[in-house]
Order: structure tokens, then sequence, then C-alpha cells
């Protein structure tokens, strides 16, 4: 018995990369729609660019930096832990929290975010958001830090 509770637990230990390899991942580009509290109203859609840069944030093997080409001067660091993602970055002197779960490799779906000034910490925006994989983002014309990316 002990022996094939010990076969049972290598052949498992042995798909464990299987499974992961094939796990979807936010690197890459992605569109994403902001919802804005109070009522869930439509705000701004931005693009962003998630790469890769494995153990670089905070210790997480699958971890890296964003940039948003659609907001210039947005940016920040990423974790993804199994299908949670989080995202945290800096614009001009607005700090923002992003956290949700890929739902599959072209879907992301977010719990919520928040917005807020890095002077006095009070809210710019706050609510929920989804994503949707892109081939590519296209670069903004807008200046580097203007605004809320939400809005």
């Amino acid at each position: 018995m002990r022996k094939l509770v010990c076969m049972f637990v290598l052949g498992l230990s042995a798909l464990a990369p299987l499974a992961q390899a094939g796990a979807p991942t936010v690197a890459g580009s992605w569109n994403i729609s902001f919802s804005l509290e109070p009522n869930r109203s439509a705000g701004a859609t931005q693009c962003i660019v998630f790469t890769a840069s494995a153990g670089t944030v905070a210790g997480v093997s699958t971890s890296g930096t964003w940039t948003s080409p659609s907001f210039p001067g947005w940016s920040g660091q990423w974790i993804q832990l199994g299908d949670h993602v989080r995202w945290f970055g800096i614009t001009g002197s607005l700090a923002t929290a992003e956290s949700g779960n890929m739902v599959n490799h072209n879907a992301f779906e977010g719990v919520s975010f928040n917005h807020f000034s890095t002077a006095n910490a009070m809210t710019s925006s706050a609510g929920s958001w989804t994503g949707t994989r892109v081939s590519s983002c296209r670069q903004s014309e807008e200046e580097a830090g203007a605004g809320d990316p939400s809005h």
C-alpha cells in the first residue's frame, strides 16, 4: 500500500510542470477597461504591456514590469500567483493598485482597482476592470502622466 501511495504522489508531481505550462499568464499586451464606482459607469480603456522578469518582484517567480503605451508615464510591477494577478504602479503624482484573476489565456477579470494621490492619499478613482488580450498596443500622443488613467 505504501508503495502504491508513493507511486501515485510521484506521478502527480511529474504532471505538475505540464499543468503549469498550460496555465494562463498575464505576460503580453492587454486592453484594460475600467468600471468606475459608485455606479460601475464606463471609464477609460488603456492598453497595458506586461513583461515577465522572473523573480524580480518580491522574489515571486511569475512577476515583472508593465507599461502603458496608451497612457504614457504610467508603469509599474506585477506578480502572478496561480490565476491571481496584482499590478501596481505610478503616473505623475498618482499611485495605482489593481487586483484580478486570469479567466483564460485571453481574458482577465479585475476584482478591484484604486487610484490615489501620492501627496495626500486621497482617492482619485476606484472600481473594477476587465482585460482582453491584444496582439499589440498603440502609442498615445498624449503627454506623460496627465490625469487618471481610468477616466
